[in-house]
C-alpha cells in the first residue's frame, strides 16, 4: 500500500517485544491463549520495519496476542507491517491503543499519558508553557498551557472528557522513573494518593520537589504499611499531632530550611526592617 501499510504472516522468532511500557500479564496471555486456540487469532499485531535487525521486526500493538500464540506453539503470525513509522509515532500509537483497550491502574495510565505527552510536545513545541516567569499571572496558573492543550487532545483522540484526562495528566509532575519504581513496588496505589505526590512538585524550584518526591516514594517502597499522607508530612518536616510540640521558632527555621533559595531570599527581604533592628540592638549590646 502506498501509505506503507501491508498485511503478511510473519516468523515469530523475528518480531521483538521489548522496551514496551506495560508489562505482560500472565493471566491474561493465558485467557487469551484459550480464546485464540479456540477461535483462531480475529485481529492482527501490528509492527513495524527493525532498524536494528535484518529482515526483523518490532512489535507496536498486540503483546499479549504475541505471547499468547508464542505459547501455543505458533512458527508464524498474521500482521500488519507499518513501514513508515518512527519512534515517536510508534510508542504514540501503541499508548493510544493501551488506553483505549485495556483497564489501566492509575500508575499505568500515568505512566503512559506522561509518555504520550513528552511526544506531543515534541511534536508540538508551541504548546509548552511560555511567557514571563516572573508575572504575577504566570504564578497564579495551576495548570500549565502544555497541561491544557495535551488534556484536550488526548481527550479529543479517546473520547474522554477533559476532566478525566486532565486530572490524569496532572500525574505527569511525577517523573517517569518514579512512576515505574512505584509501578513495581506498590501496583496498588490509587489515583488520589499519587496525586498527593504529583502535588509536591513546584515548578519555581524543581530540583528541590524532584528530591522531595523522590524521598516520597523510596519511603512508600520501604514502609507499604504506612499511608501516602504520614510519609509525606514526614518529608516535609511536619510533625504527626501526638509529638511533643516543638517551639514556634524552630518549626519556623525549619520550614525556612525546607525553602528554594529564591524562596528563602524573598522571606529575608520581607523582614528586612524588624532583622536590621534586632542586630543593631545586639551591636549595642555588646558593645
Amino acid at each position: 500500500m502506498t501509505d506503507g501499510t501491508a498485511s503478511r504472516l510473519i516468523s515469530v522468532s523475528l518480531i521483538s517485544s521489548a522496551d514496551r511500557l506495560r508489562p505482560i500479564r500472565s493471566d491474561v496471555v493465558a485467557s487469551l491463549a484459550a480464546d485464540i486456540k479456540a477461535n483462531g487469532l480475529l485481529q492482527p499485531i501490528v509492527v513495524r520495519p527493525d532498524p536494528n535487525f535484518a529482515k526483523g521486526f518490532r512489535l507496536i500493538i498486540g503483546a499479549h496476542r504475541l505471547e499468547a500464540v508464542r505459547e501455543l506453539g505458533w512458527n508464524d503470525v498474521r500482521a500488519t507491517v507499518r513501514s513508515k513509522m518512527s519512534d515517536d509515532q510508534a510508542r504514540a500509537l501503541e499508548i493510544s491503543e493501551n488506553l483505549l483497550r485495556v483497564e489501566l491502574s492509575p500508575i499505568d495510565r500515568a505512566v503512559f499519558l506522561g509518555e504520550w505527552k513528552r511526544i506531543y510536545e515534541v511534536e508540538n513545541p508551541s504548546a509548552k508553557r511560555g511567557g514571563d516567569r516572573k508575572s504575577q499571572v504566570f504564578k497564579d496558573q495551576k495548570e500549565t498551557v502544555s497541561v491544557r492543550s495535551f488534556a484536550d487532545y488526548a481527550a479529543d483522540e479517546l473520547g474522554f472528557s477533559g476532566k478525566t484526562i486532565r486530572n490524569a495528566v496532572k500525574l505527569c509532575d511525577i517523573e517517569q522513573d518514579l512512576l515505574k519504581i512505584l509501578r513495581a513496588e506498590r501496583p496498588d496505589i490509587t489515583q488520589s494518593d499519587l496525586l498527593k505526590i504529583a502535588r509536591l512538585y513546584n515548578r519555581e524550584a524543581p530540583e528541590t520537589s524532584r528530591v522531595l518526591q523522590s524521598k516520597v516514594v523510596k519511603a512508600l517502597v520501604s514502609k507499604p504499611e504506612q499511608a501516602v499522607k504520614t510519609i509525606i508530612d514526614q518529608a516535609q518536616g511536619v510533625e504527626p499531632m501526638h509529638a511533643e510540640k516543638r517551639p514556634d521558632w524552630e518549626k519556623l527555621a525549619a520550614k525556612f530550611q525546607a525553602l528554594a533559595p529564591k524562596d528563602q531570599d524573598r522571606f529575608l527581604n520581607a523582614i528586612h526592617p524588624r532583622l536590621s533592628a534586632k542586630l543593631k540592638m545586639l551591636e549595642l549590646a555588646d558593645q
